[in-house]
């Protein structure tokens, strides 16, 4: 047997792209206080492995009682 390598292209074969990546977000916390909910969120929507968009909304107001929040594909969201 050869030794052990750490060279990763050696133990895994060539790097590989996808041709369509999609945009992805991360977090959405919501914490239940006493007297309400705060829910918060972050604004960075990956496009693949790069930082794409930096700015993008994740919490909506449907009405005076509810908020939709959303992570992860935000094709998903945009949809609804």
């Amino acid at each position: 047997l050869p030794p052990p390598s750490n060279d990763l292209r050696a133990m895994h074969g060539p790097y590989s792209r996808t041709l369509a990546p999609t945009t992805t977000g991360t977090s959405v916390l919501a914490i239940k206080y006493a007297d309400g909910v705060i829910v918060g969120a972050d604004t960075l929507g990956s496009y693949g492995s790069l930082s794409r968009y930096m700015n993008v909304e994740r919490i909506f107001k449907v009405n005076d009682f509810s908020l939709l929040g959303a992570g992860g594909d935000i094709s998903d969201y945009q949809y609804i």
